[in-house]
């Protein structure tokens, strides 16, 4: 399992430590819910919008600097 910081590398695409996502990519996204006000691990995947890349149900959230986890 890969686990870090989600940073957008010189190609433009998400990446964790070192490990490049791009769409269709599943990914985990560690995030606060202000419903219940605990941090918690939530499915997503990677896809692209014809301009740039986002994580799917969470528009509104940049995943650049949020914690992401991996199976590879």
């Amino acid at each position: 399992m890969i686990v870090g910081q989600i940073h957008q590398n010189e190609r433009g695409r998400f990446e964790i430590d070192n490990y490049e996502l791009t769409s269709g990519d599943c990914i985990e996204v560690l995030i606060y819910d202000g419903q219940d006000n605990t941090v918690k691990w939530i499915d997503t995947r990677i896809e692209h919008n014809g301009s740039d890349y986002y994580l799917v149900g969470l528009l509104g959230f940049s995943p650049i600097g949020l914690f992401g986890r991996i199976d590879n």
